[in-house]
């Protein structure tokens, strides 16, 4: 008995809520009709019915279901209709007046929506015609029946492809007649004109549309051929070419652009042909010239012609090979000029012919060979370097670097430095800067370049350089300070407040812990009943309270109610027993310190004046080098707060002394070294100048030849350009 009450009070208990929920969502349904939603509505109202089946035996509810469902069908019809999608807002409609039959408006919508549905299918099956899909253009236009059977134009359509309708009198089916009969003739454009016009009379007429799309087709390949066989042509590519447009006209006889292009590229054809025969004949005459001007023609025209290319390459190899043959004659006999004419000639029909380039460079040799026996070591490196630029060879490379060596010895000439100091002290900076200059003009000094003493020569130096060390200073100390502060965070231990709060709330968890208690107890005992038959319900009787006059009714205490205090009193315990005694606080801090910056610094300044033989001064020259280092130190550094000291890190003034030598002494030597060179080239050039202007061309290249290599250490770009100036002159 009590599991049949204990059932039949959830069923009930079930069958409220779900009546609870269907009346919700029937109230979301009726605001969705309100806002004219009946998309939603309708969802609602399905919603419900699952909650509570009894709703199908209600009318008003029923009519509610019905009305959503038309309203929404017929809204998302008109939806569809609007976007252009006839045949899917047919079916809505269709669904609207399933709903309701009575609704006129369905009714008319659904009509208008069948007849443009319709109007879509004729149209797309006129475009299906148009590209040559007649089976399909044939299922829109049944289709567009289907929808509307009074659809006249998707009849004429229709009717167009049916042989049992066809009209042969009517003046489209002649039309249509006559296009056919001129594609059998491979009449295609104007087949293509006819059924142009046919279209135009009777748009409907499927099997024009059809085979005008097959007229243009067979066109398009024919010119698609045509334009491939022109670029073709235009690229000297004939054999294709004339392979395109002979498919162009295979496919369309009478395309008179293509038939034009045809002769066109074949005269062409015609042509290279015959220079190559031409030219073939010639080579067979060993007119080796000639052979090669109709070759080259014949290439011209078509560069593709490999029997051409073939006779053009051997006929520069055969005229190339007897110029090589005609040099080595005129060059056994001593007949230079004419010999490398020959050779050259030789290299004009085959680029780095090797025999022609060994040719070539013997007669530069030999020429160099006389220059050197005539003392004439400038022009002979000239022509030994000619030579080894037409085929390098350890013979030539030999040569080369005698004549250089005698060219260099040439213009060998010394120089003799003397350091002293200004200030009549410090003696040992100025012999520290000599040994550094000496030091760096011997690794930077060209061979040709002597460094002699200036008193103690056996040989008088060609210039004489005075180097003066003028100033050598050095200054250092403390230049500012700063007083800064270092902000940081700091930790300290402090009681967790956390303590505190739980503690508090424990407390008042046990008084109502102890109150419910208390309150459960006095229910009890003061009703006369047990506690079994307090919890089912009943009304309590007003309690005495002990401490209170007259009755007060007690509060309502649950053993649900003790049990969750005594949970909460439990989790408040554990939270105690695991809470931290001390936390870590953080709070920002400042820590002073100062910062001392300090610097060393120095100057060098030193003099130089160079003079020649006689005592002249070609130049002056200062050299102004300087040093600049800065450190800093802190004071009342903290380490543990990451304010670490800084020592001072400053070189010695022995060391600064030491770094500015070393770097005005490479300076120094570096200045002389190019200030003698020039001097020396300045001269050079005036007298290869002066020769120029007299007209003696052999004193003025070997000037010329000595001044490149005095160039070379300080400027050898330019005197790359004036080597080259040379050798094209003597080209």
């Amino acid at each position: 008995m009590k599991k049949i009450t204990f059932f039949l009070l959830l069923f009930l208990i079930g069958t409220a809520i779900a009546g609870c929920a269907a009346k919700k969502l029937i109230k979301q349904g009726d605001a969705s009709m309100l806002a004219n939603r009946p998309a939603d509505a309708a969802r609602y109202y399905s919603k419900a019915l699952e909650h509570d089946s009894d709703l199908a035996e209600k009318a008003d509810f029923v009519a509610k279901l019905k009305r959503a469902k038309s309203q929404a069908a017929y809204k998302e019809g008109k939806s569809l209709a609007n976007q252009g999608m006839w045949e899917q807002a047919a079916v809505k409609f269709s669904e609207t007046l399933e709903i309701d039959p009575e609704s006129a408006q369905a009714k008319q919508s659904l009509a208008h929506a069948k007849k443009e549905a319709s109007r879509q299918c004729h149209s797309r099956a006129l475009e299906y015609a148009d590209q040559g899909k007649l089976n399909q253009a044939i299922a829109e236009l049944k289709r567009a029946l289907e929808l509307d059977p009074d659809n006249l134009d998707a009849k004429d359509a229709l009717d167009s492809v049916s042989s049992a309708k066809k009209d042969r009198q009517s003046r489209t089916q002649s039309l249509y007649d006559s296009a056919l009969a001129l594609q059998g003739q491979q009449k295609w454009l104007m087949s293509s004109e006819t059924l142009r016009t046919t279209v135009k009379l009777n748009p409907n007429h499927l099997p024009s549309r059809v085979n005008l799309h097959r007229s243009d087709e067979v066109l398009r390949q024919a010119r698609a051929k045509y334009r491939a066989g022109s670029s073709l042509a235009g690229k000297g590519r004939l054999d294709e070419a004339i392979a395109a447009l002979k498919g162009s006209l295979d496919i369309w006889p009478y395309f008179d652009e293509a038939s034009g292009a045809l002769a066109r590229t074949q005269a062409r054809r015609d042509e290279s042909e015959r220079l190559y025969e031409n030219a073939a004949n010639l080579a067979k005459q060993r007119r080796w010239d000639d052979a090669i001007r109709q070759a080259e023609a014949a290439r011209k025209i078509y560069p593709f012609h490999h029997p051409a290319g073939d006779v053009l390459a051997e006929s520069k190899q055969s005229a190339a090979a007897e110029h090589c043959e005609a040099g080595n004659r005129l060059l056994a006999g001593n007949n230079l000029a004419e010999a490398e004419k020959e050779f050259q000639r030789s290299l004009g029909y085959v680029p780095y012919l090797v025999p022609a380039t060994e040719g070539l460079a013997r007669v530069d040799d030999i020429r160099g060979v006389a220059d050197q026996e005539k003392g004439q070591w400038g022009s002979a490196l000239l022509w030994y370097m000619e030579a080894n630029n037409h085929i390098s060879k350890p013979e030539y490379l030999g040569k080369i670097k005698a004549a250089r060596g005698r060219v260099l010895s040439r213009i060998s000439f010394g120089i003799g430095v003397n350091v002293t100091d200004a200030k009549v002290r410090g003696t040992v900076e100025s012999s520290a800067l000599r040994s550094r200059v000496f030091a760096d003009i011997l690794a930077k000094k060209p061979q040709f370049l002597r460094l002699e003493d200036a008193q103690n020569g056996a040989k008088p130096p060609f210039y004489t350089v005075a180097v003066n060390l003028e100033d050598l200073s050095v200054r250092g100390g403390l230049i500012r300070s700063e007083n800064r502060t270092h902000r940081y965070t700091a930790y300290r231990e402090i009681p967790n407040p956390e303590i505190t709060r739980l503690s508090v709330m424990l407390q008042a968890a046990h008084r109502d812990l102890a109150r419910l208690r208390r309150d459960f107890n006095r229910q009890g005992h003061a009703t006369g009943k047990s506690k079994r038959s307090t919890s089912r319900g009943k009304k309590q009787a007003p309690v005495r309270h002990p401490r209170r006059r007259g009755y007060v009714k007690t509060t309502r205490a649950t053993k649900w109610n003790i049990e969750r205090k005594l949970a909460q009193v439990r989790r408040l315990q554990h939270q105690l027993a695991i809470a931290p005694a001390t936390i870590t606080e953080s709070f920002p801090a400042r820590w002073p310190y100062v910062i001392n910056h300090y610097e060393k610094s120095g100057t060098i300044r030193t003099s130089i004046r160079i003079t020649n033989a006689t005592g002249v001064t070609l130049d002056a020259i200062t050299v102004r080098k300087t040093f600049r280092q800065e450190d800093a130190t802190v004071d009342n550094p903290n380490p543990r707060i990451g304010l670490h000291a800084d020592p001072l890190i400053l070189c010695s003034n022995d060391e600064v002394r030491a770094s500015m030598i070393h770097a005005a002494g490479s300076e120094v030597a570096a200045k002389i070294v190019a200030a003698v060179l020039k001097a020396k080239a300045s001269k050079i050039r005036a007298k290869a100048q002066n020769a120029s202007r007299r007209g003696n061309s052999i004193d003025a290249t070997e000037a010329y030849m000595e001044l490149v290599h005095l160039m070379e250490p300080y400027d050898a770009t330019e005197a790359a350009r004036l080597l080259e100036r040379l050798r094209r002159q003597r080209g």
